[in-house]
């Protein structure tokens, strides 16, 4: 057998030992026995041992929980380079509100349908602004929203969604 190949039985020991050792134990916990019956109990308890370390982390280390795109988001839109405070609404009903928080010179508060493609694709549409529908790639955490262009054909739509907006409700 070739060296870099470890039988199941060296596995098993090496495996059986860090466990051991990583949970505080000086020797190991189980001892490796040399007849067949007591070596196939060894490794029936390490595949439990498997079993249940694997299902611990899979329940400790699980998804991360969904958090809803609906809320308020608020960020800076910059024309001819001054800063203005915008908010971003996205509703429960799938209205996305564009709110200049203050007056900014040749832009008015716009309100558009959107919809949900996928976990990371957002389409919006019904824009009487823009006549025309696109699509931005998203995400979401509880702190932020970031929006990317997809396929927009509308420029002026594209400056006004695209970027980091953060959370205020």
């Amino acid at each position: 057998m070739p060296e870099s190949l470890i039988s199941n039985q060296t596995l098993s020991q090496s495996i059986l030992l860090y466990f051991s050792l990583q949970n505080g134990h000086e020797k190991p916990v189980f001892k490796l026995f040399k007849n067949k019956k007591q070596t196939t109990m060894n490794h029936f308890r390490l595949i439990l041992i498997l079993f249940f370390s694997s299902c611990f982390l899979s329940i400790s280390c699980g998804k991360d929980k969904t958090v809803s795109i609906t809320g308020i988001y608020q960020h800076k839109y910059n024309v001819d380079g001054i800063d203005y405070n915008v908010q971003l609404e996205l509703t429960n009903d799938s209205l996305l509100h564009w709110i200049p928080v203050m007056l900014i010179p040749g832009h008015t508060s716009s309100t558009v349908s959107y919809v949900i493609v996928d976990d990371i694709q957002l389409r919006v549409f019904d824009d009487t602004d823009c006549n025309s529908e696109a699509t931005y790639l998203y995400t979401v955490t509880e702190e932020k929203l970031t929006l990317m262009a997809d396929r927009e054909p509308c420029i002026p739509r594209m400056n006004a969604l695209s970027g980091e907006w953060t959370r205020i409700e």
